[in-house]
């Protein structure tokens, strides 16, 4: 996710590591790769799972985080906590899934979802195939949700120029200060209290409008959330690239 006030429009699409945020680091610090990779960070069951995807990694140098073996992960997780000085940089994550190498902040799509306009300059796009697998897909509703708001498109431009969409995400969903609190029942389990949740809404809430809930804040933490840590947990209604074939 990109922290608010980062979206400075890049014509025409510009790598996703020249400038902005991937999180919180500045995306200058990573490069950008494959899975196939043999001289970047992550671990071989990463580098496979990502084997065909485009990924971005730590520039040489820059801290990464890591883990511990035969302990569980939360006690990992409490020792890399004890051992960092409150001041110390931030870890890298051995990777990030960017999707794709280039990436047009502040774009708009147009009726009939044939271009997007970034600025002055009009982009002529085509969207990537459908997964054969999958039985969600861009449609006519689709192009009727973009239409008229601001979006990061993130693609590939091809030799003919034109730009070979991966992924369109709305500019307006994004959380500037914290939402409202939505506190999990008292005396119920946090996994039963999220499964109550989801089914609060009709059809899990894949028609409903956008909507963010704070579960969980520590006392004494600021409301603004701009390029502060947060563990999230998005739920998406279009969520049907999925076989199963990695238990996702």
């Amino acid at each position: 996710m990109t922290p608010v006030g980062s979206l400075a429009a890049a014509l025409p699409p510009a790598p996703v590591v020249s400038a902005g945020w991937l999180g919180l680091y500045p995306a200058r610090n990573f490069r950008v790769t494959d899975g196939t990779c043999a001289d970047c960070g992550p671990i071989a069951s990463a580098r496979w799972y990502f084997e065909r995807e485009t990924i971005a990694v730590p520039n040489p140098g820059m801290p990464t985080a890591g883990f511990a073996h035969g302990i569980s992960a939360f006690d990992d997780l409490r020792a890399w906590r004890a051992s960092r000085a409150a001041d110390a940089p931030p870890d890298y994550p051995p990777l990030v899934w960017v999707a794709a190498p280039q990436v047009i902040h502040g774009a708009r799509l147009v009726a009939d979802a044939s271009a997007i306009n970034a600025g002055e300059a009009r982009v002529p796009i085509e969207l990537v195939p459908k997964i054969p697998l999958n039985r969600s897909y861009f449609d006519a509703s689709s192009a009727q949700f973009f239409t008229g708001r601001s979006l990061s498109a993130r693609g590939t431009m091809s030799a003919d120029g034109r730009f070979v969409v991966r992924t369109l995400w709305p500019d307006d969903f994004r959380l500037r200060e914290a939402p409202p609190a939505h506190a999990p029942r008292p005396g119920t389990s946090p996994a039963l209290s999220l499964r109550q949740l989801m089914r609060e809404e009709q059809n899990g809430g894949a028609h409903s409008p956008f909507e963010a809930f704070e579960l969980w804040r520590k006392a004494g933490t600021a409301s603004d959330w701009r390029g502060r840590t947060v563990l999230a947990f998005i739920v998406n209604g279009a969520q049907g690239d999925d076989d199963e074939a990695h238990g996702g």
